[in-house]
């Protein structure tokens, strides 16, 4: 449905500028991949390298959009039409994400490694290329801080996300170490 949508009222490359989109199609990739992780375990590093990140982007996007970009956004929307499917569009996106991993980190022995900070960190320096690749195709900003009229502060703010992506894997790390300290987690230890 959102592909279908984008192409025809929006741009289907939205789904590549958008950070929104990034958390949500990891998230839902990953989810894919750890169903076929539980039949076969050469998945297993892919499941977690995927929870990892798409966890770290849903922690940051979620909230951000909830608390800055919803109250703003929203009531300048209709409740029929277009404006109602980007209303529950929008809601979705931003909701079921970090919900349906934190009730798999909830509900599997899922551990993830403290060394794998350096993936989402990069994972977050990545997305600074594709938001700007949708300012300068798009001709307006993704999102209304990062709005690139200054190259060094929009940079500087998505440096500070990546280090808050491979900080918060590192703090998530340590505490399902600590608490599945239980479980032989070292069996996906990559090399």
């Amino acid at each position: 449905m959102n592909l279908y949508v984008n192409y025809h009222y929006a741009n289907l490359m939205d789904m590549f500028y958008y950070e929104s989109e990034w958390g949500f199609i990891i998230t839902m990739v990953h989810l894919g991949i750890s169903m076929r992780a539980c039949d076969d375990k050469s998945w297993n590093k892919l499941a977690m390298i995927s929870a990892e990140v798409a966890l770290g982007f849903d922690l940051i996007i979620e909230p951000c959009f909830w608390a800055a970009i919803a109250p703003n956004v929203f009531p300048d929307m209709g409740w029929h039409g277009i404006d109602l499917y980007w209303r529950f569009e929008m809601s979705l996106v931003h909701s079921i994400p970090l919900v349906s991993m934190l009730i798999q980190i909830y509900m599997t022995d899922l551990v993830f490694l403290k060394k794998d900070w350096k993936m989402c960190f990069t994972a977050g320096l990545l997305y600074i290329a594709a938001d700007w690749l949708g300012f300068k195709a798009e001709g307006h900003p993704m999102y209304p801080v990062v709005d690139w009229t200054n190259y060094k502060t929009t940079i500087g703010i998505f440096f500070i996300q990546a280090v808050i992506l491979g900080v918060m894997e590192y703090l998530i790390a340590c505490f399902l170490q600590w608490k599945r300290s239980n479980r032989d987690y070292k069996e996906n230890i990559r090399e």
